[in-house]
């Protein structure tokens, strides 16, 4: 027999139990449709460039980039750079500032605990002795010209000859063939000509 007692207590149940599902079924909705907390992909960028271009840093893998979804915050993973996600086109500069700024700091000894962790990081992730022979000072050399274009050809003091493109001869072009001269150069990190600047010619011996 129902009693208005058991009646009520039956409608509480009922509220309860119809509580219970709706924010049982929210709570299943927000774990179905809820962003995780950090998104990571990789960049495909091959080369930071320094100085306006007149270097490049190259990448070996791409960038590592980390988005923190609540935040709106983007992080580059391993190089200690976090920004908005709104200024996220200003990464080449913070890149480029982070880099030259290890660079100095790794320089004169200055580097902190975690900025040397950091470092190490992004020494991980470049192309350093290219780098750092694409920003080496020249050197001065003499060689002789043996051949010009299409197929240049100079033999350097040392007996080494070296075939040159168009492109990198260019400077020489004032030059006879045979003719010796002295120049400034510029050598890749196999030790081949990449540029070559202020030449003169040599007086014959």
């Amino acid at each position: 027999m129902i009693t208005a007692d058991n009646a009520a207590s039956v409608q509480e149940t009922a509220k309860v139990d119809h509580f219970s599902t709706v924010r049982t079924g929210q709570e299943r909705s927000r774990s179905v449709f809820q962003a995780p907390p950090k998104t990571e992909y990789t960049l495909k960028k091959r080369f930071v460039a320094i100085e306006g271009g007149r270097f490049l840093l190259h990448l070996r893998d791409g960038l590592r980039i980390s988005l923190e979804v609540a935040n709106f915050e983007c992080e580059v993973i391993g190089w200690g750079i976090k920004l908005p996600q709104a200024k996220v086109g200003e990464i080449d500069r913070l890149l480029e500032r982070q880099f030259l700024s290890m660079f100095s700091k790794a320089d004169a000894q200055k580097l902190t605990p975690e900025e040397k962790a950091t470092w190490l990081s992004i020494l991980d992730q470049v192309d350093y002795e290219a780098f750092c022979f694409d920003r080496a000072a020249p050197r001065y050399l003499e060689g002789t010209l043996l051949h010009k274009g299409p197929n240049w050809q100079v033999e350097w003091l040392d007996g080494t000859k070296e075939k040159l493109s168009p492109y990198i001869a260019v400077s020489l072009g004032f030059l006879d063939s045979g003719e010796q001269f002295g120049a400034y150069v510029h050598l890749d990190k196999n030790t081949k000509t990449r540029a070559i600047e202020r030449v003169l010619p040599l007086p014959a011996v």
